[in-house]
């Protein structure tokens, strides 16, 4: 028998414990697309390991970064980074990136005029 509290516990958040979201372009990476994608990992309750890569096998990565993220919300991740805070907020099968605070932070991750604004879908 499961208590209420943990049932309530469990239920709390619509944050996936895990998986790989990318932009559009990942799907048609095989005809040299570029694209960018964005693995989760759970550490723990409240946190999580966001780590952003892209393309790199004919140039530098277009986006990089490894954040640790807390729960903010029941389907939104917060990263403090040195340039400011930004969120992942989640969606059925998907992932917005953006800054409540400021959207110019989020150029800083990433190389020509590139930004990790925007949304990604859940490919495993």
């Amino acid at each position: 028998m499961v208590s209420a509290g943990l049932m309530i516990a469990a239920c709390a958040t619509h944050i996936p414990a895990s998986g790989f979201y990318a932009d559009e372009s990942y799907a048609k990476r095989s005809e040299g697309y570029d694209w960018v994608g964005i693995d989760i990992a759970q550490i723990d309750r409240e946190h999580y390991r966001v780590t952003v890569n892209s393309r790199s096998d004919t140039n530098r990565p277009t986006c990089s970064g490894n954040f640790t993220a807390r729960v903010v919300g029941r389907d939104t991740l917060q990263v403090d980074s040195e340039q400011g805070p930004f969120q992942l907020v989640f969606g059925k099968d998907s992932l917005t990136i953006d800054s409540e605070e400021d959207d110019r932070i989020l150029y800083y991750f990433c190389r020509g005029g590139a930004s990790l604004i925007g949304e990604y879908h859940k490919f495993r």
